[in-house]
């Protein structure tokens, strides 16, 4: 499918789409301390992030899409965080179960700048 760049936001804040732009999208970020998932490290600050909705987007099959969200640090190869499809749905709503939350390294983010998010179709 083809990519739908949403814009870059620092944390703490609602991403949010130029007018132009035909995507929607809500992109939540807070900055709270997370226990590292390796055993005997101290718990470190990570930027927990909450993926939340799109609406309005277009119609890649037909009359629907079955859109995902994939997350990088700007300068970044890889993607850090990737979410589940939601199935047939131009207005997605993701939850626990479908990869909403997931925590990067404060260091991380604050080397790289910017995070990207991506829905992809």
């Amino acid at each position: 499918g083809r990519d739908k760049k949403i814009p870059e936001s620092p944390p703490r804040s609602v991403a949010s789409t130029p007018p132009s732009t035909p995507v929607k999208s809500t992109a939540i970020a807070t900055k709270k301390t997370a226990t590292s998932k390796n055993p005997g490290d101290t718990p470190t600050d990570q930027l927990v992030v909450e993926i939340v909705s799109c609406w309005d987007l277009p119609a890649e099959d037909l009359l629907s899409s079955d859109p995902y969200v994939k997350v990088k640090l700007q300068g970044h190869r890889e993607y850090v965080h990737e979410t589940k499809p939601i199935a047939s749905s131009l207005n997605p709503i993701w939850d626990v179960k479908t990869g909403n939350l997931f925590t990067v390294p404060k260091k991380d983010v604050q080397s790289a700048g910017k995070v990207i998010f991506k829905v992809k179709e």
